[in-house]
């Protein structure tokens, strides 16, 4: 098994456009009648992942979610575009088949999405397609987790999950893996053929072949929203960057690129708690930006 190297990401092209930046769509938002917790609505999932994918450099972004809900994120994320997703599952899949024929597009699937039948029909949708990458997150995690059939009919070209320790005890209880096992990540990077980042205070990101474990705790991290904006950020990064670098590359870059923005929050603010998701929204860019290659040193 291999080590990641210390990787970084290329200058930003003086001559790009939005287009050339690449394009993530984010899926997800729940109304309340489909939640777990009656009368519950969620949409700050996808909102923050949206704002991460444009602060990590994304051109062009997204949020596709229930026409109720529209609205409201987009006044949380106004330079983001929006779609409706229909909410009847032909209407869903439909909907995601088409987002996915977008050129140069990225799915983040799973911000609140909810646990419906129809949460669980789009993260299908999503890993049935075959036109786009994918990060799932948060409920499709544990929509995969109720239902790990769906993960024979993937066709989707580049695949990345990001569970967090609960979302990763289900899934390995689904496909019957030993969660407790040392290799447990690389053995969930096998079986689903994903790049999976195992999120705790030490992070696992591993293909099956590379992995790399980045080891800085920050406690301020432990904070509600906080796994929507990396997910936010990898989609970004496998947007601009896929075709020149892998994806477990992209992904320890994106880990390690979060937890550099939380640093640089606490540093500023002198804190270790407190700090809110929407808050290392700001500290992004010039936590990317540490990560560059100068012009003359492209990699």
């Amino acid at each position: 098994m291999s080590e990641l190297p210390e990787s970084r990401l290329p200058s930003r092209d003086p001559q790009g456009h939005k287009v050339s930046f690449g394009r993530v769509a984010v899926i997800g938002g729940c109304l309340p009648e489909e939640s777990e917790g009656a009368g519950s609505l969620m949409l700050g999932g996808p909102a923050l992942a949206a704002s991460a994918a444009l602060r990590a450099g994304a051109g062009l972004v997204e949020l596709a979610l229930p026409r109720e809900l529209l609205t409201h994120a987009l006044t949380v994320c106004p330079s983001a575009t929006g779609r409706v997703v229909p909410q009847t599952i032909d209407g869903a899949h439909a909907a995601l088949l088409a987002i996915s024929r977008t050129p140069s597009v990225v799915l983040a699937v799973g911000p609140a999405l909810g646990t419906s039948h129809l949460a669980s029909a789009i993260t299908a949708a999503a890993l049935e397609q075959h036109a786009a990458p994918v990060v799932l997150d948060a409920d499709a995690l544990n929509a995969v987790a109720r239902d790990p059939g769906m993960l024979d009919g993937r066709r989707c070209p580049h695949l990345v999950l990001t569970p967090h320790l609960g979302e990763a005890a289900r899934l390995a209880e689904a496909i019957d893996l030993d969660y407790a096992a040392n290799d447990f990540p690389k053995r969930l990077a096998h079986l689903t053929g994903a790049t999976v980042v195992l999120k705790s205070a030490a992070t696992i990101i591993t293909d099956g072949s590379f992995i790399h474990r980045f080891d800085r705790p920050n406690p301020a991290l432990a904070t509600g929203g906080s796994g929507d904006v990396l997910a936010g950020i990898v989609a970004s990064f496998l947007a601009q960057h896929i075709a020149t670098k892998p994806v477990p590359e992209l992904a320890a870059i994106a880990v390690r690129v979060h937890n550099d923005a939380a640093r640089s929050w606490c540093e500023t603010n002198h804190a270790t708690g407190g700090m809110l998701a929407s808050d290392l929204l700001a500290h992004l860019p010039g936590a990317i930006e540490s990560r560059r290659f100068p012009a003359r040193q492209q990699a």
